[in-house]
């Protein structure tokens, strides 16, 4: 009853499912204000990546990109790439952990840039800005999905499914 409550202040409640509206509705919410929306990651589209993007790959090479990666997960990550002979973006999930991912990568003998320097062509980049790995995945071959490795359970494979990339989890 609280629940239903504190939900009555807004105008419309927009749900991934109908089993997600008549959930709501079992707290008690008016089911008037329920629509059926979809899952909004499955119906986004997060456009192409910017053309300019593809000067900061290595002609020739292949990339994986890794996004939403965890702590010991760039490293799996790298040691797969380098055994692949492909390149990599690493887009940690926190970016408070980027001087330990480049720190990572460099041990590994990897040559690091940083994406929000726009870096010339390099064979490891590691993305430090928000909102743009959605449109950074079609840039790549394959995509591994962070949080996958690491015991936090994973996150959604739908951004880089839309890119057109196999995932590996």
């Amino acid at each position: 009853r609280y629940v239903a409550g504190v939900l009555s202040c807004f105008a419309g409640i927009l749900c991934r499912t109908p089993e997600d509206a008549s959930a709501f509705e079992g707290l008690g919410v008016d089911p008037r204000i329920l629509s059926v929306a979809g899952d909004g990651k499955a119906l986004a589209r997060p456009g192409s990546p910017d053309p300019s993007w593809r000067g900061m790959l290595v002609p020739g090479l292949r990339y994986v990109v890794a996004g939403s990666t965890r702590e010991d997960e760039e490293e799996f990550v790298l040691r797969a790439a380098r055994r692949a002979g492909m390149g990599v973006i690493l887009a940690p999930r926190h970016p408070g952990r980027l001087a330990d991912v480049l720190n990572a990568a460099e041990r590994l003998g990897w040559r690091t840039a940083l994406w929000s320097r726009s870096p010339g062509p390099s064979e490891c980049i590691v993305v430090d800005v928000h909102g743009v790995l959605p449109r950074i995945y079609p840039m790549g071959d394959a995509a591994f999905l962070g949080g996958t490795v690491a015991p936090v359970g994973g996150h959604n494979i739908l951004e880089p499914l839309a890119g057109g990339l196999p995932v590996l989890v």
